[in-house]
């Protein structure tokens, strides 16, 4: 498993990628 911290995984969990979430 890939650390919930881990920007490089993908694709990105909405929910452990918060910030990334309102980026897009």
């Amino acid at each position: 498993m890939v650390k919930p911290t881990d920007p490089l995984s993908f694709p990105p969990n909405p929910i452990k990628f918060p910030k990334t979430s309102s980026l897009t």
